[in-house]
């Protein structure tokens, strides 16, 4: 009730004779409900649209079109962008500024006072009423349309930023406009403008991805791809099935991720679209490569590199030499990883795709681990977790803290890997992230028998081979190896028979019943 007196007031009459979970339902059309004053108070205080009518035909004409059109923002809105949507017939661009003012003084618009740029919004209520008063003034369609333009725009703008120097700005300022682009992609996919739909889903994926909001993103992307005016071969189509099959591989869903990458990289072929099938040849790399087929995903890795080269896709070359780097560490070839992760780690700095560099700095963590240098792997670890946690990377966080847990397990630190891996595990866990959970299982099963609870951390990594079994993600011989030598002393002190029985409990584990395990552990 946006803390209004007599919007409570009128509610906790209702208490006589509507439960408050029934209020709340019928507050959606809260005018209709919060009506019966006091007969004793003055006409406009006696119910909540006569307040608020009150309120409104104390306003100018022009303080009446700017409140109304201002409705169309959701979860608030910019000087800037008030002055691009709401600029039209009887309203110039310069008078926002002025208009505004006088809104904020009878407390029509809020000020947001945080930050060192100005950022507006409305109480749900006034809200509401602005916006019924645009559909009365015939303004909706107009205002809608301008809206979703406005956002369309700042999509394509963030595109290229969010791989750029100031990615950390764009990403905070995509956060802040988070619900102006659920809405304008809504509007777009409900209004069938499918080539809009697609340039927005296909421009803002990676803020989806960083942010976690993976199932969001992937819905965005499969009603944009549905609409009937996207099913045409197009650069656009094709950009937008490489986001939703690096979206579908995230989640673990890599049929869908198959299946999205093969119709894009088709289009891209028959369009002669380089950068397109470079693109889709990187992503089933990527798809490869979770799968466990090395071989296959270093030859694709290899048929991108040289398309993105070709192209001179800078960022793109540096983003595949990562990828080949740790498809060579996990064949064992640690010299050649780490050669490419260097060069990788400069070209990321040059290009000041801060993001990219964390996780270079977190496969070189890899390396020095395997070769025993942990204060290395401590120093690379802690460097890439600032940057993700700065970028509000949330799959990135996650797997620094699993990687600090695991130093922190082979030092010896039992408190600190705990706190590490549950923090770990929650990321995982808010984003969905399948992949994230079957890594952190290994490492769960480390810590267990550091903590002397032998059994459990059998029971644990066996759950993790049969979760990976069912989702066809096996661990690379590396991850093998660490995984062998963190569960010898456990398998001296238990003995083959009692670790046999151990592993036969974990491999009838499903991942729900392995997750719960794992968090038990770590908040015990």
């Amino acid at each position: 009730l946006d803390g209004i007196p007599l919007a409570i007031e009128l509610a906790a009459v209702r208490v006589k004779v509507l439960p408050v979970e029934q209020i709340l339902t019928r507050l959606q059309d809260r005018f209709a409900l919060l009506t019966g004053g006091s007969r004793t108070a003055l006409p406009r205080q006696q119910t909540l649209r006569a307040t608020v009518d009150w309120s409104y035909d104390l306003l100018s004409e022009q303080e009446r079109k700017l409140l109304n059109r201002v409705s169309v923002f959701a979860g608030g809105f910019s000087l800037e962008a008030a002055e691009s949507v709401c600029a039209w017939n009887g309203l110039e661009s310069y008078d926002v500024l002025d208009l505004i003012s006088p809104l904020i003084d009878k407390s029509l618009v809020v000020p947001n006072e945080s930050g060192e740029s100005s950022r507006y919004t409305l109480l749900e209520t006034i809200r509401d009423y602005a916006a019924e008063r645009l559909r009365q003034a015939g303004e909706v369609e107009k205002q809608d349309d301008l809206h979703a333009f406005h956002f369309f725009k700042l999509a394509l703008q963030a595109e290229p930023e969010l791989q750029g120097p100031e990615q950390a700005l764009w990403f905070e300022r995509l956060d802040l406009e988070h619900d102006n682009l659920r809405r304008a992609t809504r509007y777009y996919t409900k209004g069938a403008d499918a080539g809009s739909a697609l340039l927005v889903a296909g421009a803002i994926w990676r803020f989806w991805w960083t942010r976690g909001t993976w199932e969001e993103g992937r819905g965005v992307l499969r009603d944009a791809l549905a609409l009937p005016g996207s099913l045409s071969p197009s650069v656009e189509r094709a950009k937008a099935l490489y986001a939703s099959a690096v979206l579908a591989r995230g989640q673990g869903d890599f049929a869908a991720a198959d299946s999205y990458l093969t119709e894009s990289l088709g289009i891209a072929q028959s369009l002669g679209d380089k950068a397109g099938v470079g693109n889709a040849r990187f992503e089933q790399g990527n798809l490869a490569n979770s799968r466990g087929d090395l071989a296959n995903a270093a030859a694709l890795y290899a048929e991108a590199l040289a398309i993105r080269r070709e192209i001179e896709d800078r960022r793109g070359v540096s983003m595949t030499l990562h990828n080949l780097a740790v498809v060579s560490q996990a064949q064992g070839n640690g010299e050649e990883a780490r050669g490419l992760f260097e060069e990788a780690l400069e070209l990321h700095r040059s290009l000041g795709n801060a993001a990219m560099e964390a996780y270079t700095l977190n496969g070189l963590t890899d390396i020095v681990i395997h070769q025993g240098d942990l204060d290395a792997a401590h120093r690379y670890l802690e460097q890439g977790l600032a940057i993700q946690r700065q970028l509000g990377n949330k799959d990135g966080i996650g797997f620094s803290l699993r990687q600090l847990g695991e130093v922190a397990t082979r030092l010896g630190d039992a408190a600190r890997a705990k706190a590490l891996l549950a923090e770990a595990l929650d990321l995982f866990q808010s984003i969905g992230d399948s992949n994230g959970l079957m890594d952190i299982l290994d490492s769960v099963a480390g810590l267990a028998a550091l903590l002397g609870q032998s059994e459990q951390a059998f029971v644990l990594a066996s759950a993790g081979t049969a979760w990976r079994v069912t989702a066809d993600v096996p661990r690379s011989e590396p991850d093998m190896a660490v995984l062998g030598r963190t569960l010898e002393a456990a398998r001296g002190a238990l003995g083959d028979a009692a670790v046999a029985t151990a592993e036969a409990r974990g491999s009838t584990l499903g991942s729900a019943d392995a997750t719960r395990l794992m968090e038990e552990l770590l908040r015990a």
